[in-house]
């Protein structure tokens, strides 16, 4: 039974989980009766020895007994029945690691106090991010105050949503005021279901900073990610002017807050989005860069090189569906594609373990559609377009591959089909490379005399570039067709017309 298999068996059980919804004793029962009678199955005999006369004669009977049709049916043998419990075991292990992740709410978590004032005190987990109301940014909560009452211990993650005051940094320890509440539903993937899967369950509105505490909280290492990453947009957003500053910032750091909201809807709409996301595309520019500079090197130590580079931009842009990105450049280096489909479905299945609830996000989704993408199709794509110059060939065989398998799910969510995808990304992908090169280079060097100068004009033409192409292909009329509602159904016969064209490949 290959991993692949028992991963998808895995997700296809918190798949059922979130549609069925069932309480955790009935995926726990249907687990342990699988497990029974896996069992107590008979185990697979020996392979026969050669020359062993009495196995010889046991199974030419047993091959009269199957041409004469009185043998059990290929679906009743024990190695049948045997995987076959297998894959209802990690079904239904997957269904019981969906319902205990199901949150539970008691008197110490902070969100039993929503719709009261009151004063929190936690420690800032994450980056401030500044939207349509002002500052956002996520605390882990220690105490609460309610309203003429002491202080009470509480735990869970609360986002907090304030004015416009003087910015947060990770690890810092706050007390603030404000009015917890629930974030609002809706329909389809809802902003309460999209914070339910980070972990988080209430909102502190309108507050406002009552203290800073001295102490830090938080770990060390996420504090010294966190600081280079701060430094490192406010730095970009010194050298370079607007818009050009926030494209690069999000082409290296993966943060799209500063980026306007006009030029966000022109990527969506020409299809170019995942230049804006850490994705395998963007780790295996990375991963070129870093194996161009250790060619000089021995080739484990080259591998060291490639490997921790790729693992430190992954910390500090924070991106945890970055780690398939990896995975697809480890395959591709090793040249080993089939090593790397079954780590990718071995990572999924890691994360998901972890937070089943990732399963149902769609940035997870599309992270492992477009590797998966890449892995079985690039070398198809590639081999069509072997004619076509090397830096062409590969941008759009690589583009191809990752929306072969995406475009489903953004019709499905977004109800819209891209028709300028291969123009818009055979246009801008190729300046991908030399942005994130010069941008790098900008970013450490950008104060010296002169060199800093010629460095921030290189990047800014190269940035200037990118945003026409994007802007005038994602604003053409026909740039996105609006579609009606797809069901699940559209998803799942169109993978399955892709899996047999693969395999008739």
């Amino acid at each position: 039974m290959s991993l692949i298999a028992l991963a998808v068996a895995w997700m296809a059980g918190i798949a059922v989980g979130e549609w069925l919804r069932p309480a955790w004793p009935l995926p726990a029962l249907l687990a342990g009766a699988a497990l029974l009678l896996l069992l107590g199955l008979p185990r697979s005999r020996k392979p026969e020895r050669e020359g062993d006369s009495f196995n010889s004669l046991r199974a030419l009977g047993a091959d009269r007994s199957a041409s004469s049709g009185r043998g059990p049916p290929s679906y009743l043998r024990p190695d049948m029945l045997r995987r076959v419990l297998l894959l209802v075991l990690l079904a239904a292990l997957g269904a019981l690691r969906w319902a205990l992740a199901q949150p539970s709410f008691g008197p110490h978590d902070a969100v039993s106090y929503a719709g009261r004032q009151v004063e929190v005190c936690g420690t800032v987990v994450g980056e401030g991010e500044l939207g349509r109301s002002g500052l956002v940014f996520p605390i882990s909560a220690e105490a609460l105050r309610p309203e003429g009452m002491g202080w009470l211990p509480v735990h869970g993650l609360v986002l907090v949503q304030g004015d416009r005051f003087v910015p947060v940094a990770y690890g810092e320890r706050l007390i603030l005021r404000g009015t917890l509440s629930r974030p609002r539903g809706g329909s389809g993937s809802s902003y309460r279901e999209q914070l339910a899967r980070e972990g988080i369950y209430v909102l502190l509105n309108k507050a406002e900073e009552v203290e800073r505490l001295p102490e830090e909280g938080g770990l060390w290492i996420a504090r010294a990610l966190f600081a280079v990453r701060s430094w490192a947009r406010a730095r970009l957003e010194t050298l370079l002017p607007e818009p050009q500053a926030s494209l690069l910032v999000g082409v290296l750091l993966g943060s799209r807050t500063s980026i306007p909201a006009e030029v966000q809807e022109a990527f969506s709409r020409s299809g170019t989005s995942h230049i804006l996301a850490i994705s395998g595309w963007n780790i295996n520019i990375v991963a070129a860069f870093l194996a161009a500079a250790g060619r000089p090197l021995p080739r484990k130590a080259s591998w060291v090189l490639i490997v921790a580079g790729i693992v430190l931009y992954t910390l500090l842009v924070g991106a945890s569906a970055a780690l398939m990105g990896i995975l697809y450049v480890l395959a591709q280096q090793a040249g080993r594609p089939g090593h790397g489909l079954t780590a990718l479905f071995a990572s999924a299945w890691a994360m998901t373990l972890w937070s089943p609830g990732l399963l149902l996000d769609i940035g997870f989704q599309l992270s492992f559609g477009a590797t998966l993408g890449m892995l079985l199709f690039v070398p198809v794509w590639s081999a069509h377009l072997a004619r076509w110059p090397r830096f062409l060939c590969e941008s759009l065989a690589a583009t191809l591959s990752s929306q072969l398998l995406t475009w489903p799910l953004i019709a499905l969510y977004f109800r819209q089909f891209s028709v300028v995808v291969p123009l818009a990304n055979l246009l801008a992908c190729p300046a991908l490379p030399p942005l994130m090169l010069l941008g790098t280079l900008t970013l450490l060097l950008g104060a010296v005399p002169f060199l800093g100068d010629l460095l921030c004009g290189l990047t800014w033409l190269i940035a200037s570039y990118m945003l026409a192409i994007v802007g005038w292909t994602g604003n053409l009329p026909w740039a996105a067709l609006p579609l009606p509602p797809l069901g699940v159904g559209f998803v799942v016969v169109y993978y399955a017309l892709i899996g047999w064209w693969y395999r008739s490949q």
